[in-house]
């Protein structure tokens, strides 16, 4: 699904008077090369499901031009997922390694994205918590809530959790 909605706004480019609410993944433009409108919300929580398979990407606040790595990026993070939750403290890395590599392969990553995937993940991450963090320290009221809500600290937690297990990621892309 996700490729599918990157493909279908592939080479489009929006009016120059197009306004985005945006957490800077225009910022990674330059870099990438690869332009395509990103949800940068992709998770579970923003996904419906049919009968255990995705149907829908729903919650499009967020949704701005920028990097197809970037929304590849926060997917992995979140539906592998890349950080140890209650449900599954002790979850060995092997398994989440295992799951990035099929939505490597679902989604056709090549070689040099595979290879590139560990590295943006802990950039989308890093970008993640800042956003959190300005945006709460500038006074707005949801990201205020969530960081009081401990987002910046799990945010950082999860940080860790994928740096510790960079190399299994790695491996397994490989």
């Amino acid at each position: 699904m996700v490729r599918a909605f990157h493909d279908a706004t592939a080479g489009w480019s929006p009016p120059p008077t197009a306004r985005w609410k945006t957490d800077g993944a225009a910022d990674q433009r330059e870099a990438t090369g690869d332009w395509v409108v990103c949800h940068n919300d992709l998770a579970p929580w923003n996904t419906t499901f049919t009968e255990g398979q995705p149907v829908a990407f729903i919650d499009w606040d967020l949704a701005a031009p920028g990097p197809r790595m970037w929304d590849i990026a926060f997917a992995a993070w979140h539906f592998t997922p890349l950080y140890e939750t209650d449900q599954w403290p002790t979850d060995p890395f092997v398994p989440r390694g295992q799951r990035v590599r099929l939505l490597a392969d679902a989604y056709g990553l090549e070689s040099a994205a595979r290879i590139a995937l560990p590295a943006v993940v802990l950039a989308r991450m890093e970008h993640t918590w800042k956003v959190f963090h300005d945006q709460a320290r500038a006074g707005d009221p949801a990201y205020q809530r969530l960081w009081q809500a401990g987002a910046g600290d799990g945010i950082r937690r999860q940080i860790n959790y994928v740096t510790r297990n960079r190399s299994a990621l790695h491996d397994a892309l490989a």
